[in-house]
């Protein structure tokens, strides 16, 4: 048993980082004795589908505070209706993706939730997938702790069942708690991913919020993807994924850090989508819930850099090129809907 959890199965488990130094646990999740395969290969069955279609809920912190976890979950219900409402005319090869941001399962103050408050909310929206089986359900991250453990997920839901968990690297400071180390591995190994997860066919990165800063997908897929030799044929991932609470890769302000932890670099530079590992072609899929002013962000404000979806380039060689796609607020609902989009 582990933190009052699931017995852990699959690989061996790592000892937890300490809480004043997340970086131990970045370490550890490059090592190349991990036996694990580097793209988490999801149970989900199906053809390859031919083109997405994505659904964002916007939610703010602080501003979105006002209901309990019930409520917010009764919330992913009524969005899921619509999500499937928005995609009636599409064809059987089409993906529909609804996205919330980093955070959307967390107390009605922001805090943690408890390990059964947790499970209580994934058993829940597992049964949200028995009804929109068709329908990839990430529903930002699930903030909670355990005896032992705090963690910050992102759980994925497709065709009924909880199929992958990644577990945040970088926490900020208000997310460690006092006495409880950080959690980097999920509960139950047997659905945890390192950064990758392939399903039906479609290989999808995803990250939170510092994540990103620190180079976590693009170290982890440059090491154990491009220059292992393992994956020959990869050009990078269909979909990258990033829930977030402040972090903009939209802006031209949102730079690296320099302070010689991991991830770093050695001077400071705008990151825009250079740490992006999505193929030519691909998409970078964001979803922020960060208030950068004093109060809710506006609905332009929320177009252009907290609900985003950009497509790179065929002809981009450096992560530089990147087409911002246009989305539709749903009347009624506040939804931001874009697509289809064609897969490459």
């Amino acid at each position: 048993m582990s933190d009052g959890g699931p017995e852990l199965s699959g690989p061996r488990a790592r000892a937890p980082a300490r809480a004043d130094d997340p970086g131990s646990a970045m370490t550890r999740a490059y090592h190349r004795d991990d036996a694990r395969p580097a793209i988490f290969e999801c149970g989900a069955a199906g053809d390859r589908p031919t083109q997405t279609r994505v659904t964002m809920l916007p939610f703010t912190h602080p501003y979105d505070y006002e209901g309990s976890v019930k409520d917010r979950l009764a919330l992913l219900g009524q969005c899921l209706d619509r999500t499937d409402g928005l995609g009636a005319g599409d064809d059987a090869g089409t993906l529909p993706i609804l996205l919330a941001p980093e955070g959307f399962l967390s107390n009605q103050d922001g805090g943690a939730l408890t390990d059964k408050e947790h499970r209580s909310a994934f058993n829940r929206i597992a049964q949200y997938s028995k009804e929109h089986p068709g329908v990839l359900i990430i529903p930002g991250t699930c903030y909670f702790t355990t005896k032992t453990q705090v963690f910050n997920v992102v759980p994925v839901f497709y065709g009924g069942e909880l199929q992958c968990v990644y577990c945040k690297r970088w926490p900020g400071g208000n997310e460690r708690i006092e006495g409880l180390t950080w959690g980097t591995l999920y509960p139950d190994a047997s659905k945890d991913t390192r950064a990758l997860f392939r399903l039906r066919g479609l290989t999808f990165a995803t990250e939170v919020c510092n994540d990103y800063r620190r180079n976590h997908v693009l170290r982890f897929y440059d090491e154990h993807v491009e220059d292992s030799g393992a994956y020959p044929d990869m050009e990078g991932v269909d979909v990258h994924i990033l829930p977030s609470l402040g972090v903009l890769p939209e802006t031209d302000w949102l730079s690296t850090y320099v302070d010689k932890a991991e991830g770093a670099t050695k001077e400071q530079r705008v990151i825009k989508f250079t740490h992006s590992r999505a193929r030519k072609g691909g998409y970078f899929l964001h979803c922020d819930a960060g208030a950068t002013g004093l109060v809710r962000p506006d609905e332009a404000q929320i177009h252009g850099t907290k609900c985003t979806v950009h497509r790179r380039k065929g002809d981009d060689a450096d992560h530089t090129g990147y087409v911002k796609i246009d989305g539709t607020v749903q009347s009624g609902s506040g939804l931001i809907s874009f697509g289809p989009l064609l897969f490459p």
